[in-house]
């Protein structure tokens, strides 16, 4: 829940496909699906995670309608 409200896209995106999941104690890794109008760029969602030192694998795709 909280990788999802980091990463919720403002006015008419979405998040349409989101995994998390744990590569070792501790760790884990993310692969998330954006689409919208008004998307930002990857590497600002990816600085949205930056303070969750747990996720070592990030993958970040947009896709802008």
């Amino acid at each position: 829940a909280a990788v999802r409200m980091r990463l919720q896209p403002a006015d008419d995106g979405e998040i349409t496909d989101l995994h998390v999941w744990r590569l070792g104690p501790g760790h884990f890794g993310l692969v998330v699906s954006l689409r919208g109008r008004n998307l930002g760029s990857a590497a600002e969602y990816r600085a949205r995670l930056a303070d969750l030192p747990q996720l070592g694998h990030v993958t970040i795709e947009t896709h802008t309608q």
